[in-house]
């Protein structure tokens, strides 16, 4: 598989046209994707797997070979992997998941326990826990022969007229009861002894209509699935399949539940353990006695192996045998408590893809009080390096709002690559946002977002650090234990069990990188497995952190591993030993008590290895150091609003306020800025510029009801149904003021606005949508309908009210807000956002100072915005062009030729060597799309101070 760096999630999610499609393909390759995986997404209308879904990948393919990159399999439909879209559960209801259901309650002595139990499922096994003193219990009995079927819950009573065959009777009226559907029972009576807990474990599928999980632990589920996706794409394109498709992605596989089952469960578990899991499954959901750890560790290493070898492996192996390059990444491998339920030997499991990839959703991912995304992203990173893997990747950019811009993209990029990530499957390429599409994942980061024409200015920076951090291997000298083992152990299948422990991991692993203390995890049976002499060529000292229980070879590795002169430090109490048998579960670990220390976590982080950073701010800076060529590479990622300089192993180093880039302080380095020499003169710029900027745009979010006395506010959470409910031939009115001559005035619509038919009147003169073309700005805006109304308006020398009515007919709702667009400004004066004042206006701006948008009238406008300046120099020289403050992305011409494009401080520009007399600067500055799509309110526009800057 040829190495890219940049990749991207083609959201097929509408009615899918392969001409529109070969124009989106178009526009994306032209932005510097080097390959698209096609994924099928919420909203899609065109059925998936379907003749009409192949002719839409054909297309595809087609335009991705014309432009010289790939096309890429979502291995399935939506996620989680593992379902096929349903099809695997509706053609093999045998392989759908299944689950342990525990019921636990407690029974006074002496007293008849008669239970129907809620879950319709199976029963495996009934215990019987009889209460000692000091809250423990007694041996198990186990009463599953008092089981049985049971019909105990009456449905209803009621007085009828009829009963069976309704023909040729007389409607006679009798009572009738009936209860409920059959469900598990219990029957047994309580010794007086003793009072006693009762647990129920039940086998129950673990499906729904909307989560049709399939059977991950039965090898019949990956060759379904194989047959249903995979081998259908390979039979249609041939022996071009891996020339079209050299990647699989998969996207979260799960077994359905944190107790998984299948059913030769017990038989793997027996093989590899050598006793019986059923007769002990009641340490699963309970704190019993010393055996409980040890059972739960071995009830683990069973799901996590079968899991491993009859779902990863076996979809790994057949992208091997074809060609194909396996990548994807397991459930929130930030959020300990749960995805090591899901996948016990994440670790392992991680490292059968060729790149294993994390999954960091969300905004504030680098932030101290985020510190779960460093342990996620470090468990791929720490995969990829320990089983030999070239890249460790990212589903990146998921999930953080419609106010995300470039800046913010590049902040979060910037960040996984201080981490180890080169590999970036870049999240919502939406061929739609029609509808409640827009908010299922934002940002939308294809055509409808307000900077996707500088989206190449970003992913080629991208590309170039990752190819160079790609290059050489990482210098990370500090093992860390990853508690994927001993967080199983310690819970009783909720993830709010081992909240308390993951926390404090999670600070760890905080602690460790803003100490400059980069590490890598390793789990138990990768420590057993590894050669220690050659793990200790890379690694000088292993950490055990807060860990309750280790395998006792675990432990005879850690020892070996000091006997190499490797550091072992273990912080926290001592762990105990698990052993093998439940006869003899624990012992301690004498040898283990020289390795513990004592000092507390800040002391002991500055004793073991990394790297010395000094400066006001280090804390904030994490360091990537890679070994290239013979040549010690530093990457430095700066995750405050403030530049930080400082020394880096006694030598200076600078790094820019949320930017990312090397310790190198060479300009042609990408990320890296010039290093400007002493300035002799400045310029001031703020005053005098003239602005352009496109049709402004306005979000018509509050409407009336008059019929109802309703006001409806369309920019709110749809939660509340009842705000959204159809109604008959309900009627919504949207006022406003213009001021002025109208000129260029449209109204801009989604075709879902309304569910069902519609008419549209201003100041009552019934206006007509027709479609925009893609070619159309407008459509870029994915508001598809658009209707001229600048002949309806009315404006004047003061304010004057207008008003947008839609009278529909049926049981309609409105649901999505229209837009106003066009050549005017907009203020509200009135508070509240529900009457705009709006005000023609000729462009372009004159005399304009450097500050918000909003000063000109243009707070909800996304976009670029053109400032236009001739500066007269009096001195010829090098020159610096500073815009100051910049919110988001500027781009700088000079006399016409392009000086450069930034989306972060320094806004700083190298004009050159410019001669006396008068010269033409050209700024475009762009926002992202919050202020159009959301009225955000968020800064936007060039701020300043800007200045010319001659240097010495």
């Amino acid at each position: 598989m040829k190495k890219i760096h940049i990749a991207g999630q083609f959201f097929l999610n509408d009615l899918l046209d392969p001409e529109e499609l070969k124009k989106m393909t178009d526009s994306l390759a032209n932005a510097g994707y080097e390959s698209l995986y096609l994924h099928a997404r919420a909203g899609l209308r065109t059925p998936y797997l379907s003749e009409k879904w192949f002719e839409a990948v054909d297309a595809v393919c087609s335009e991705c070979a014309k432009k010289g990159i790939t096309a890429s399999l979502w291995d399935e439909d939506y996620f989680p992997s593992g379902t096929a879209g349903n099809r695997i559960i509706w053609e093999h209801p045998e392989l759908a998941a299944q689950k342990l259901v525990f019921t636990v309650f407690e029974v006074p002595a002496g007293t008849r326990c008669e239970k129907v139990f809620e879950a319709d499922g199976a029963m495996l096994k009934c215990f019987v826990l009889p209460h000692k003193a000091g809250d423990s219990f007694g041996k198990a009995l186990n009463i599953t022969e008092f089981t049985g079927t049971g019909r105990l819950c009456w449905k209803f009573r009621k007085v009828m007229t009829s009963a069976y065959s309704v023909e040729c009777k007389i409607p006679s009226p009798h009572w009738r009861a009936a209860m409920r559907d059959k469900r598990p029972a219990l029957l047994w009576e309580v010794p007086r002894e003793y009072d006693c807990t009762v647990v129920a474990v039940q086998i129950v599928r673990a499906t729904t209509l909307d989560t049709a999980n399939t059977d991950l632990l039965n090898p019949r589920t990956a060759d379904e699935i194989l047959k249903c996706t995979h081998e259908r794409y390979a039979e249609r394109y041939g022996k071009r399949f891996s020339e079209f498709f050299p990647a699989s992605f998969f996207d979260e596989p799960n077994p359905g539940s944190f107790f998984p089952w299948t059913g030769d469960f017990a038989d793997e578990f027996f093989r590899e353990h050598k006793w019986d899991i059923r007769n002990r499954l009641f340490h699963l959901c309970l704190d019993i006695d010393e055996t409980t750890p040890l059972v739960r560790d071995c009830y683990r290493r069973t799901q996590g192996r079968l899991q491993c070898e009859n779902y990863l492996r076996k979809l790994g192996k057949w992208c091997t045998d074809h060609a194909v390059g396996s990548i994807g990444h397991l459930p929130r491998t930030e959020f300990l408590s749960l995805s090591l339920l899901f996948w016990p030997d994440e670790l392992r499991c991680a490292a059968c893809a060729d790149i294993p990839c994390t999954d960091p959703l969300g905004f504030h991912t680098a932030l101290p009080d985020a510190s779960a995304y460093h342990t996620g992203i470090k468990v791929v990173t720490s995969a990829a390096r320990l089983f030999g893997k070239e890249q460790a990747g990212s589903d990146a950019l998921a999930v953080m709002g419609d106010e995300t811009s470039l800046r913010d993209l590049a902040f979060q990029m910037d960040y996984q690559l201080a981490l180890g990530i080169t590999y970036f499957n870049i999240h919502g390429l939406s061929c739609s946002l029609e509808g409640p599409r827009k908010d299922e994942v934002p940002p939308p980061l294809f055509f409808q977002h307000s900077e996707f024409r500088l989206m190449k200015e970003l992913l080629s920076e991208i590309r170039e650090k990752a190819q160079i951090l790609s290059s050489g291997t990482p210098i990370r000298r500090l093992l860390v234990l990853y508690p994927g083992d001993d967080i199983p152990r310690l819970s009783k299948g909720h993830p709010e069990d081992t909240g308390h422990i993951e926390r404090a991991f999670h600070r760890l692993s905080e602690s460790l990188l803003s100490a400059h203390r980069d590490f890598d995890f390793i789990d138990e049976s990768m420590l057993c497995e590894k050669d220690i002499s050659l793990l200790r060529k890379d690694y000088d000292a292993l950490l055990v952190y807060s860990v309750a229980f280790l395998r006792k070879k675990t432990a005879e590795a850690m020892e070996k591993f000091a006997a190499s002169h490797g550091r072992v430090v273990i912080s926290g109490n001592l762990p105990r030993l698990l052993m093998e048998s439940p006869e003899c579960p624990q012992k301690e670990w004498t040898a283990g008590k020289a390795f513990l220390s004592e000092e507390p976590l800040e002391k002991l982080v500055t004793a073991l290895p990394g790297l010395t950073l000094k400066g006001e701010g280090a804390e904030n800076i994490f360091i990537q150091e890679r070994l290239d060529a013979d040549r010690r590479r530093f990457f430095l990622f700066n995750r405050s609003d403030r530049d930080f300089s400082g020394l880096l192993e006694g030598r200076q180093v600078s790094v820019p306020a949320g930017t990312g880039c090397f310790a190198e302080q060479d300009a042609a380095l990408p990320g890296n800025i010039h290093a400007f020499a002493c300035t002799e003169e400045e310029i001031g710029l703020d005053d005098g510029w003239e602005l352009r900027f496109g049709l402004n745009s306005l979000p018509l979010h509050s409407w009336n009801a008059p019929k109802i006395s309703r006001r409806f506010d369309l920019s709110g959470p749809r939660d509340d149904a009842a705000d959204f409910q159809e109604s008959q031939d309900p009627v919504y009115e949207n006022t406003f003021l213009f001021e002025g001559t109208p000129e260029n005035l449209l109204l801009a619509a989604e075709k879902s606005m309304v569910s069902g038919p519609f008419r549209c009147f201003t100041n009552g003169h019934e206006i007509f949508f027709k479609e925009a073309p893609l070619s159309d700005p407008l459509a870029g805006e994915w508001r598809t309908l658009t209707a001229n109304i600048t002949s309806y308006v009315i404006g004047g020398s003061v304010p004057r009210l207008n008003t947008i009515r839609i009278e529909c007919t049926g049981m309609c709702a409105l649901n999505e807000a229209p837009f106003l667009h066009g050549d005017f400004t907009v203020e509200f004066r009135h508070g509240h956002a529900i009457l705009p004042n709006l005000k023609a206006v000729s462009q372009p701006m004159r005399g304009i100072h450097a500050g918000d948008w909003r000063e000109c009238g243009f707070g909800t406008y996304s976009g670029s915005a053109v400032y236009k300046k001739t500066v007269r120099l009096e001195r010829t020289g090098r020159y610096i062009f500073c815009c100051g403050r910049v919110e988001d992305a500027a781009e700088v011409f000079v006399d016409g030729r392009k000086a450069g494009c930034r989306f972060r401080a320094p806004y700083a520009f190298a004009a050159g060597e410019l001669e006396k007399g008068e010269h033409v600067f050209e700024l475009r500055i762009s926002n992202g799309p919050a202020n159009r799509d959301r009225m955000s309110g968020l800064p936007a526009g060039l701020f300043g101070p800007v200045k010319l800057v001659r240097l010495a």
